[in-house]
C-alpha cells in the first residue's frame, strides 16, 4: 500500500455488508424458521389483539371464568356491581388524651396497644420513621383494629415516659475544654433496681467467704477497706431498721454502734447478715452526767440475729431500762491510752 508522507494519512471504511434473507431462502429453497424468542414475541402480540378485538366482559362473566380455571379460589356470587363490595370497617377510636398509667396492669403506658406501639418505635436498631408508623396504623385501620393510638398520642407518650422514667444525659466539660455528654449513672442504677428482672441478682454487701474469692462481693477492698460511710447503711431484721454509727443493743445486753454490714455464710448454706461493731461503755462524768464513750479500738463481729433494739427503740425505752441517754456521746478511745471528746 502506498501511502503519501506530505498528506495525512486517510483511512478507508469497510463497506457494511447486509445479509439478504430473501435471497438466502430462495437459495435455499423454503423459508427459515424464525428463532424462538421471535416466535414467544409475534404469539403474545397476536394475543393481545384478538383481546382488544373482543367486546369486554362483564363482572359476571370473570366471576365464571375465576371458577372454572381456578378451583381452590373462593369466589362471592351474585355479584352484578363492583361497587357492591362492603368497605373495610374502620376499628373503634380511642377516647382523646394521654393518661399515664389509666390501666395499672400496662403502666407506665396507658394501655396495651400504646405499650406494644412504643416498643415498636424503639426496637434497636430498626427505627420506624414517621411516614412508616401511619402506615401501618392505616393497614390497622383497614383492618378493623380497635383503639389504635395516633402518632401524635404515641409521641406524646414517649415525652411523658421520658420525663417520668427516661434516662437524662448529662453535659460534661473535659480539662481540654471539650463537651461530652454521659447518662446519668444514678438514673440507669434506680432502673435497674426497679426492673423485678434485675433486682434480684444485684448485691448490695460484700461477702466474707474466707480464702475464696470468685466474685466482686468477695473481695476483700469491699470487705474490710471501703469506708464505711459509703457502703451499704442498713439492715432490717423483722420490724426494725439497723443503721452504721447508730447504737443498738445485743441480746445479751451489750450496747454496740455498728460500722459495717456483711454477709457470711451459714450451716445451711444460705447467706446471713453479720456486723462489725465498736463498744460503747457507760461512764459518768464529774458532774454526775450518765453518758457513753465510744470504744473505736475494740471491734468484735456477731450475727444479726444477736440484735435487740434498733437506735429509734432505745430512745423511747432507754429511761425505763435504767441507761444512759444515746444522745449524748460524750468521746471516743481511739486506743487504750488515747481519748477523743464529742
Amino acid at each position: 500500500m502506498d501511502v503519501d508522507s506530505h498528506g495525512p494519512s486517510v483511512l478507508q471504511a469497510k463497506p457494511t455488508t447486509t445479509l439478504d434473507w430473501d435471497a438466502v431462502a430462495a437459495e435455499i429453497g423454503g423459508e427459515l424458521t424464525p428463532s424462538s424468542a421471535q416466535t414467544a414475541i409475534g404469539g403474545l402480540t397476536a394475543t393481545l389483539a384478538d383481546w382488544l378485538a373482543e367486546e369486554p366482559q362483564t363482572q359476571q362473566e370473570i366471576l365464571e371464568t375465576e371458577r372454572d380455571t381456578d378451583t381452590d379460589v373462593r369466589v362471592v356470587d351474585n355479584l352484578e356491581d363492583p361497587m357492591d363490595i362492603d368497605e373495610l370497617a374502620s376499628g373503634t377510636s380511642r377516647p382523646r388524651g394521654v393518661t399515664i398509667g389509666g390501666n395499672p396492669d400496662w403502666y407506665p403506658w396507658p394501655d396495651r396497644e400504646t405499650c406494644i406501639f412504643d416498643i415498636m418505635c424503639h426496637l434497636p436498631r430498626s427505627l420506624f420513621s414517621d411516614n412508616q408508623m401511619e402506615t401501618i396504623l392505616w393497614c390497622l385501620s383497614l383492618l378493623g383494629i380497635d383503639n389504635k393510638p395516633s402518632l401524635s398520642t404515641l409521641k406524646k407518650v414517649d415525652e411523658l415516659l421520658q420525663e417520668h422514667c427516661g434516662v437524662e444525659s448529662i453535659c460534661y466539660k473535659g480539662p481540654l475544654g471539650h463537651i461530652y455528654y454521659a447518662n446519668d449513672l444514678a438514673a440507669i442504677i434506680s432502673q435497674e433496681l426497679a426492673n423485678p428482672l434485675i433486682r434480684k441478682h444485684l448485691r448490695f454487701y460484700p461477702e466474707d467467704a474466707g480464702t475464696h474469692a470468685s466474685q466482686a462481693w468477695h473481695g476483700r477492698q469491699w470487705l474490710r477497706e471501703l469506708s464505711p460511710r459509703i457502703a451499704s447503711p442498713m439492715i432490717r431484721i423483722g420490724a426494725q431498721d439497723f443503721y452504721t454509727y447508730e447504737p443498738a443493743k445485743l441480746a445479751d445486753g451489750r450496747v454496740i454502734m455498728p460500722i459495717r454490714w456483711f454477709t457470711k455464710g451459714g450451716i445451711s448454706g444460705t447467706q446471713v447478715f453479720h456486723g462489725e461493731v465498736w463498744m460503747l461503755c457507760p461512764v459518768v462524768t464529774e458532774s454526775g452526767q450518765r453518758s457513753y464513750i465510744v470504744h473505736e479500738y475494740k471491734t468484735i463481729w456477731f450475727t444479726a440475729a444477736e440484735l435487740s433494739l434498733a437506735f429509734p427503740t432505745m430512745i423511747a425505752t432507754f429511761a425505763a431500762s435504767r441507761l444512759p441517754d444515746l444522745q449524748i456521746l460524750i468521746g471516743e478511745h481511739l486506743s487504750q491510752v488515747t481519748t477523743r471528746s464529742s
